[in-house]
C-alpha cells in the first residue's frame, strides 16, 4: 500500500516538524533580542563574568563565541548556521544546551547588573521596583540556604519598607507575611496585630489599585 502525502499521519509528522523549526527558530530569537538589547557597558561586562572563572582561553569558550555573534548579527542568526560555525556541523545536540546555558546565564548577569547607562534608561520608579525585586531574590536565597543572622531580617525591612514607599503592594504583602511568620509571633501580641493591621492595609490598597487599573484599560 503506497502512502499518499495527504495521508494524516504524514500531516501530522509534518505538522510536529513545522512546529519543532519554529520553536527552535523563536528560541534563537529570543536569545538575539537580550543581546541586542545589552548596552555596550553591559556587554563590556557580560564579556568578563563569561570569563573570569575559567582557566580556558576566552577566546576559545563557545558561549563567548555564540554571544560574540548575537550581538554582532544585524539580525537573528539562524540556528543551524551558528551550529556549524561552532561544532562543524548543523545538528551537534550540544548547541542546544549551550543556547540554553547561555541564555540562562544572561538573565542571571542582568539580574545582578545594571550598569550606569541602563539606570539613565529607567525611571526612578522602575529602577526601585527592579532593587526591590533583587532583594527579595536575595532573601529567599538567604533564607532558605544560610543560616539565619540578624542581616536576614534587616534585609526583609529593608524590602518591606521600600515596597511600601513605591507601593509595590503584592510584595509588601508577601514579604509581611513572612515577618509575621518568622518574627512577630517571638515578640508579642502587639507586634503580631500590628503586623496583621499592615497586611490587612496593603491587601485593601492591592484591590483598590487592581480596581483603578481595570477601569483604566477600559
Amino acid at each position: 500500500m503506497i502512502v499518499g502525502t495527504n495521508c494524516p499521519s504524514n500531516q501530522i509528522q509534518n505538522e510536529k516538524l513545522l512546529y519543532l523549526m519554529n520553536k527552535t527558530t523563536r528560541k534563537m530569537q529570543d536569545v538575539y533580542s537580550i543581546f541586542q538589547s545589552l548596552t555596550s557597558a553591559e556587554w563590556c561586562a557580560f564579556k568578563k563574568y563569561l570569563t573570569c572563572f575559567t582557566t580556558y582561553n576566552p577566546e576559545n569558550l563557545k558561549q563567548v563565541q555564540l554571544a560574540e555573534m548575537l550581538v554582532q548579527a544585524k539580525e537573528c542568526p539562524d540556528a543551524n548556521t551558528c551550529c556549524l560555525k561552532l561544532y562543524g556541523n548543523n545538528k551537534d545536540h550540544n548547541f542546544a544546551e549551550l543556547k540554553s546555558s547561555l541564555k540562562e546565564k544572561t538573565l542571571d548577569f542582568l539580574l545582578t547588573n545594571i550598569s550606569c547607562d541602563k539606570q539613565k534608561e529607567l525611571d526612578a520608579a522602575d529602577y526601585a521596583i527592579i532593587k526591590i525585586k533583587k532583594k527579595s531574590a536575595q532573601f529567599q536565597q538567604l533564607y532558605y540556604s544560610k543560616k539565619r543572622t540578624p542581616f536576614l531580617f534587616d534585609l526583609l525591612d529593608e524590602i518591606i519598607n521600600s515596597a511600601k514607599e513605591y507601593e509595590q503592594y503584592s510584595i509588601l504583602v508577601e514579604h509581611l507575611r513572612l515577618k509575621k511568620a518568622l518574627v512577630s509571633w517571638k515578640k508579642s501580641q502587639e507586634e503580631f496585630d500590628k503586623i496583621s493591621k499592615d497586611m490587612e492595609d496593603a491587601w485593601k490598597c492591592s484591590e483598590v489599585l487592581n480596581i483603578a487599573e481595570h477601569y483604566y484599560c477600559e
